[in-house]
């Protein structure tokens, strides 16, 4: 993530990392030769991959100071990140929006 430091240091921003992330996954890939002759190759392939990321830890040096004090432990635990929110058990890349009752 791109993170906003003091123009004084000559710099806009700093990459750093926001959170520890476990991934977990399994990747099988297949291929082989339907025809192989002289003058024709004909192959075929596949490909099936998974893939579990789950948030471990989120850096609290790096939130906005304007979140703390919060007793809420759902606000405590997330950090938000352009359109995603890093949350600590959940996934990478949730999103979120407001819920619309309606007109």
């Amino acid at each position: 993530m791109a993170y906003s430091v003091a123009t004084s240091s000559g710099f806009t921003s700093a990459l750093v990392n926001v959170a520890d992330i476990r991934n977990k996954g399994v990747e099988i890939d297949l291929r082989g030769d339907i025809v192989r002759a002289k003058n024709i190759t004909w192959n075929i392939a596949a490909n099936i991959s998974g893939n579990r990321s789950k948030v471990t830890h989120i850096n609290r040096d790096l939130q906005d100071p304007r979140q703390t004090g919060f007793s809420d432990p759902f606000l405590n635990s997330t950090f938000s990140v352009g359109n995603t929110v890093l949350r600590e058990g959940d996934p990478v890349g949730l999103s979120y929006g407001y819920q619309y009752a309606g007109v």
